[in-house]
């Protein structure tokens, strides 16, 4: 069989496309039957650059790293010490005092480690004053474009990903012509736009439902008008549907899909021909194990496919019944329904093995030393994800692994999804501070994350 590129068609240089950009995600799916100079690289500067320039505070939260470069994304923020405001670039909270040397935002101070600051020309030394950081108030202010998330360029980056997705997993292996209206608007933005950003709470519900939050998720469905289309879950936070052709084509035999990336590249996923098939799929996967009140009991045959979950969700949604549009909802409401979905999702980045192992690595050099709290810091992140590590330093808690911790904190905080607010956090802070000893605890603790492993 000949393979070709599915844009354009031809046999020469072909290459492998990350369907996902590398730096959205830590999970590699490939597609490779899309040609490398015309739409490969060029995509890169199309769409998918500014993209990901405008998501870097969120992949930086959810320890997303691209695999060419070996440091997380850079972002913009703005840092309050003491009442006056700095600007920064910056990959981590521990740049922000032991490597850099920021300006004010009115030009009229600079503000770093006192070695650098000794070390720059024109300084006037009778000016200069050493401050205790843990003794001022400091506040790190972050903003996020929404507009990232309704314009031209994340629209082509989600067809983008549905389409080669799609065409992966039905092993199209050429240009098709029932596709032209989505590649159109992929290579040239022209066109009838095929994305919509999905406004309804039910379909988020039943996405979060199949897949952990920061996790990226597509579903491909026929709808009620006979279209194939996927949805595709960015982050948790922002759901886009893609059409991709007008009705089913004997081509692409696999219309009922699913597939997740979690933070730690796990994947989950199924793909079947249609509801009826994923239905009988789902029937033979269970098996009677005995009778309660009159009621067959089932359990499934293979206890350790992870899918079964998920298809079950996937054949009781309604998605696939209805008729686009999705949503009427107004660009106002479409922001309130994503910024609510990114707090969820900023919050439980604290959470996984990945991040706190990050957080860790960062803070080493503080936590050996002996942490010492500013009982006027800000950043609620970090206080939480530092009383993580406080009580895993705690003997009597035996917390071993991250599976012993994530069953500390559905125990401590009542389920898994926490609002990490002002409030809570000075609990945490001040149950941490009333401990005596509490940076030779956080101290244990670091040290049973650094060896927790990866599952």
């Amino acid at each position: 069989m000949v393979r070709r590129c599915i844009y354009c068609g031809t046999e020469t240089d072909l290459s492998k496309s990350d369907i996902i950009p590398d730096a959205l995600t830590n999970g590699k799916i490939i597609n490779p039957n899309v040609c490398r100079v015309a739409h490969n690289n060029k995509f890169s500067d199309m769409f998918e650059d500014e993209v990901i320039s405008k998501l870097a505070f969120i992949t930086n939260e959810l320890d997303i790293k691209s695999s060419k470069g070996n440091q997380y994304a850079r972002y913009a923020a703005n840092v309050i010490v003491d009442g006056t405001e700095y600007t920064t670039k910056m990959n981590a909270d521990t740049d922000l005092f032991n490597k850099k040397i920021m300006r004010s935002v009115d030009g009229k101070s600079l503000i770093g480690p006192m070695d650098k600051i000794k070390k720059m020309k024109g300084i006037d030394y009778g000016k200069v004053t050493e401050t205790d950081i843990n003794q001022i108030e400091i506040e790190k202010k972050v903003s996020i474009d929404m507009g990232v998330f309704f314009g031209q360029k994340i629209h082509r980056l989600a067809a983008k990903i549905a389409f080669e997705w799609y065409c992966l997993n039905n092993n199209v292996t050429s240009k098709l012509s029932a596709f032209e209206s989505v590649i159109e608007f992929i290579i040239t933005g022209e066109g009838t736009d095929p994305v919509q950003i999905i406004g309804k709470e039910d379909i988020y519900g039943l996405i979060n439902q199949m897949s952990d939050l920061g996790n990226h998720s597509l579903f491909s469905y026929v709808a009620g008008d006979g279209s194939v289309n996927v949805l595709v879950s960015l982050f948790g936070i922002v759901i886009y549907n893609v059409r991709i052709c007008d009705s089913i084509i004997p081509e692409c035999p696999y219309n009922a899909m699913f597939l997740t990336i979690n933070l730690d590249a796990k994947k989950t996923g199924f793909k079947s021909v249609s509801k009826k098939a994923l239905e009988q799929e789902l029937q033979k996967g269970f098996q009677q194990v005995g009778m309660f009140n009159g009621f067959q009991v089932m359990c499934p045959c293979n206890i350790n496919d992870n899918s079964m979950t998920c298809k079950m969700l996937y054949f009781l949604s309604s998605v696939y019944d209805a008729n686009l549009p999705f949503n009427d909802e107004s660009a106002e409401e479409l922001i309130v329904v994503i910024k609510k979905h990114l707090n969820k999702v900023l919050n439980i980045s604290a959470l996984t093995i990945r991040g706190l192992k990050r957080f860790v690595n960062e803070h080493k050099g503080n936590i050996e030393k002996g942490i010492v709290f500013n009982p006027y810091g800000t950043n609620m992140k970090a206080i939480f994800t530092f009383y993580l590590i406080f009580a895993t330093g705690i003997a009597e808690n035996q917390i071993h692994s991250f599976e012993d911790l994530s069953e500390f904190v559905r125990t401590k905080f009542a389920g898994k999804e926490i609002a990490i607010s002002e409030e809570l956090c000075n609990i945490l802070q001040k149950e941490m501070m009333e401990s005596e000893h509490y940076s030779d605890i956080i101290k244990e603790g670091a040290k049973s994350i650094e060896e927790m492993r990866f599952d």
